[in-house]
């Protein structure tokens, strides 16, 4: 009779994450027994910067990472209220498609703004000395620029300074 009264029974199907008692502990009404998750309900939680709300709310569809798996879904929560702490505020995102499991580490990515760039192919660029140059077709001809680059990618590089563009660029 006391077997049959020692059964316990999960409310929905899910994985036990944790035991909380062991065998021989007296479990008493209440107290929780396991912690369990369900694989298809699991969130990605994040920590944003206060500022960075605007960004990331409430329906928002966000790209996500989470080891070789990538996705884009809809912000599901956003917090109320921020950590005064740490100036942050804690959204979740659910993971659709991927075995995750809780304590995983994901990414979560979320535009914050765009901007114009003068871009050049990184064959463009030499220097001169210390200075950054690039050729230029004018009127004239064929004619260096010295310019102030920026972030420089595997194919192009930014250009802050020495361009307006639109310009003919060569290749020295």
């Amino acid at each position: 009779i006391q077997l049959g009264k020692a059964k316990v029974h999960a409310t929905r199907d899910a994985v036990v994450e944790a035991r909380l008692v062991g065998p021989g502990d007296l479990a008493v009404p209440g107290t929780p027994l396991f912690e369990l998750y369900d694989p298809r309900q699991v969130c990605l939680e994040a920590q944003l910067p206060v500022g960075d709300r605007g960004y990331a709310e409430l329906g928002a569809v966000l790209a996500w990472g989470l080891g070789d798996a990538e996705g884009r879904s809809a912000v599901s929560e956003v917090a109320p209220s921020s950590d005064p702490r740490s100036r942050t505020v804690r959204i979740r995102v659910p993971l659709e498609g991927p075995a995750a499991a809780p304590g995983d580490f994901g990414t979560l990515l979320y535009q914050v703004g765009e901007r114009e760039q003068v871009t050049v192919p990184a064959a463009a660029g030499f220097r001169v000395g210390q200075v950054e140059m690039v050729l230029v077709k004018e009127a004239r001809g064929w004619v260096r620029r010295a310019v102030r680059t920026g972030a420089a990618g595997p194919d192009s590089i930014e250009i802050l300074a020495g361009l307006a563009g639109g310009e003919e660029i060569g290749l020295p």
